[in-house]
């Protein structure tokens, strides 16, 4: 993603550079991702996980509710069970299985959903129940053979690369006690859009900023490594004078 500052005197500067911009982008370069643990980006990213109209962050409370009784009976969960919530964003699994008697440990490098988690997690009372750590799960340490459940929820395995992908869930198993399970929440690749498309929108408020702006996204499908890219070019504080 990137943010381009599009005052009078440079707008025609940031035009030209969306205008030149590489014609199909090469997959995980600038970062490779989303911005999630920008301070301002993860606060934005923070009310999209708790806006109850829609669930394209994280699922409204009813679609969670259903699904956290479906794991509580899949795993055989009970008090005193010991889960990890990886990628936890705002913590809103591991407060509910909290909340059930379980130990939960939460991992999120966003900031904004840390600071969340936490706040929520010490108003009911159940920070002897529910840590949360902000770091990257690349980077983590995870104490061995210490849970009896892990969660990787929402798709966001896919947002790491392969070679990331398969050293997180080797991790993530040996943070397993014997006999153990992971839930993986996977992508169904039907679904995956493998056209190219573009569109653009306006807004003055919402994940790409606080202000008046302009989002232009792009997605590309790359058959030979079945990877779907997508590139986004923001302009924002751009006003008319009349």
């Amino acid at each position: 993603m990137t943010t381009v500052s599009a005052q009078p005197d440079s707008l025609s500067a940031a035009l030209w550079r969306i205008y030149r911009r590489p014609e199909r982008p090469v997959a995980w370069t600038d970062g490779g991702n989303l911005p999630w643990n920008d301070p301002e980006f993860s606060q934005r990213m923070l009310r999209e996980h708790l806006d109850q109209s829609h669930s394209a962050a994280s699922r409204i409370d009813s679609e969670r509710a259903a699904q956290i009784d479906w794991l509580w009976r899949k795993f055989a969960l009970e008090p005193g069970a010991q889960v990890l919530d990886f990628t936890c964003g705002p913590g809103l699994y591991a407060l509910e299985l909290a909340r059930r008697g379980c130990h939960v440990l939460g991992i999120d490098f966003s900031p904004a959903s840390i600071a969340y988690g936490r706040s929520q997690v010490a108003a009911a009372a159940l920070t002897a129940n529910c840590q949360f750590i902000e770091a990257d799960v690349r980077q983590v340490e995870l104490p061995a053979q210490q849970f009896d459940a892990a969660l990787f929820l929402y798709g966001q395995m896919a947002v790491f690369q392969r070679e990331e992908a398969v050293a997180l869930l080797a991790k993530i198993a040996e943070s397993l006690k014997p006999g153990g399970r992971i839930v993986i929440e996977l992508l169904n690749p039907d679904h995956i859009d493998k056209g190219h498309s573009t569109w653009w929108f306006t807004d003055d408020a919402g994940l790409w900023g606080d202000a008046p702006f302009i989002n232009l996204g792009e997605r590309f499908w790359d058959a030979d490594a079945a990877l779907s890219m997508e590139r986004f070019y923001t302009t924002t504080g751009y006003r008319q004078t009349r």
